[in-house]
């Protein structure tokens, strides 16, 4: 059949690529609902990692009025979007995929991952995050859920609790907030009366590790809501060395994949050229 470009394009924007997202989600769901014993576990829960990462995009003022540019200094950067993935490491499987503005909180797409996560897989599943995605508010959506994760802290996260640690310690606090900790949620009302009325129980685990460029030591925070009978210190850190493995995954798309040269510039086509990748 010998088809033209134009007619070509004019059915490939009647396409709705969210068709596309709908197709894998109704697949992946399919795979970890039969497939169950032949998926790769740790200790039996399938091993998750969010992350997010920004994508050059087309220039076009239809792009760049919805997804935003990269500001540099002294001039007008690229026209940049952002991707979010939740990847299953062990089984390599990109299970949900979030795409927004480039300037898009990378926390708001982890709580729609989250829900994403719960409707996907019916098995126990942990997800790693690193240090930027420290929230409370995320804590807490894991815990209503039932979800176990590890999160690596940023040194300025909670430090009335990880100070009290010292390296190589791992330690369970029940965590608590005050009126004043609570203050940056003082526009949730509903969710700050909560914080202050509800104990979180989480272990935190310091990780001694060496700079290999300048063989300087320093420690690593975890939080996570993993017991010590489940995984102990070295367990841990071998759990979180898997989160790796997203960003191998968003490696291969740009630099292998050539995800960024799309072969259409209107948002639509995009889209479905995302959503065939991931």
């Amino acid at each position: 059949m010998d088809i033209s470009s134009v007619g070509f394009y004019k059915v490939r924007m009647k396409y709705n690529p969210n068709a596309l997202k709908l197709m894998m989600k109704d697949y992946l769901s399919m795979i970890y609902e039969n497939d169950d014993a032949s998926l790769v576990k740790l200790s039996g829960y399938i091993v998750t990692a969010i992350d997010g990462s920004n994508f050059i995009l087309p220039s076009t003022g239809e792009n760049t009025e919805k997804y935003g540019v990269h500001d540099r200094e002294g001039a007008e950067g690229p026209v940049m979007g952002q991707l979010s993935l939740v990847y299953d490491c062990i089984n390599k499987l990109a299970i949900d995929t979030c795409i927004g503005e480039y300037k898009h909180s990378e926390r708001a797409f982890t709580a729609q991952h989250l829900h994403e996560l719960k409707e996907t897989l019916r098995q126990p599943t942990i997800t790693t995050f690193d240090r930027d995605y420290f929230s409370i508010r995320l804590v807490d959506q894991m815990m209503d859920d039932g979800k176990k994760f590890v999160m690596r802290m940023a040194s300025r996260n909670l430090k009335r609790y990880s100070n009290q640690l010292d390296s190589a310690q791992d330690k369970t606090f029940d965590m608590i907030f005050n009126r004043i900790q609570t203050n940056p949620y003082r526009e949730d009302r509903a969710f700050r009366t909560k914080l202050m009325s509800i104990t979180y129980p989480l272990r935190f685990v310091k990780i001694p590790l060496i700079k290999p460029e300048t063989g300087e030591a320093y420690d690593e925070v975890l939080l996570t809501n993993l017991w010590p009978e489940e995984f102990s210190l070295a367990e841990l850190k071998e759990l979180y060395r898997l989160r790796w493995e997203i960003e191998t995954v968003y490696n291969v798309l740009k630099n292998q994949m050539k995800l960024e040269e799309f072969r259409g510039v209107r948002e639509q086509l995009i889209l479905q050229e995302i959503y065939c990748y991931v």
